[in-house]
C-alpha cells in the first residue's frame, strides 16, 4: 500500500483527490496606517492545492516567417489555489473561530509564511494572498467553503552600507 507522507497532496490512482493540509504561520505586519497588526497561525485540514506558473517569455513576430521567435526570460511566480471547507468537530455549530481566523488571514496586506509538504516541493514557502471568495453554502448553516487565490513570494532582504 502506500505510504500517507508520499500521497499527500496528490490524486491517487484512479484520480480521486487526495486532501492536503496547510499552516498559516503567526505573524504580524505593518498596515497603510503605520500600525502593527498582529494575526494567529491557523493550520486548514483537508484543502485542495493546485500550483500552476507561467514562464516570462518575449515572443518577437519575424517577418516573412510563420510564428515567432521566442526569448526566455525566466520563471514566473507561482500561482496557488487553495480551496476547502471549514467545519468544527460539533456538525451543529458554524465554525465561528476558524471563520475569524481566516478573514484575518485573507487580510493580510503582506506576505504570509506557509507550511505545507504540498507546497514546498515547489520551494514556495511564502505566498501573498491576491483575492479570495467565501460562500455561503447551499443547504447547510454549519459548513464554509472557502478558495484563496495566490501568488508565491520570497522574501528580499536589503543591505543599507
Amino acid at each position: 500500500m502506500f505510504d500517507k507522507e508520499d500521497i499527500v497532496g496528490w490524486s491517487d490512482l484512479l484520480g480521486t483527490p487526495v486532501y492536503s493540509d496547510i499552516l498559516f504561520s503567526k505573524g504580524s505586519y505593518i498596515n497603510s496606517q503605520g500600525k502593527t497588526i498582529e494575526y494567529d497561525e491557523l493550520r486548514l485540514y483537508d484543502v485542495l492545492m493546485i500550483v500552476s506558473m507561467k514562464k516570462n517569455i518575449v515572443m518577437t513576430p519575424v517577418q516573412g516567417k510563420n510564428g515567432s521567435f521566442k526569448e526566455y526570460i525566466s520563471d514566473g511566480d507561482f500561482e496557488v489555489s487553495i480551496s476547502g471547507r471549514l467545519t468544527q468537530k460539533d456538525m451543529y455549530k458554524y465554525p465561528r473561530d476558524l471563520m475569524n481566523k481566516l478573514i484575518n488571514i485573507c487580510k493580510v496586506q503582506d506576505s504570509i509564511s506557509v507550511v505545507s509538504r504540498f507546497l514546498q516541493r515547489f520551494s514556495i514557502y511564502n505566498i501573498v494572498i491576491e483575492s479570495y471568495d467565501l460562500p455561503q453554502t447551499e443547504g447547510s448553516h454549519t459548513i464554509q467553503e472557502f478558495q484563496l487565490r495566490c501568488i508565491s513570494d520570497e522574501p528580499v532582504e536589503l543591505i543599507l552600507r
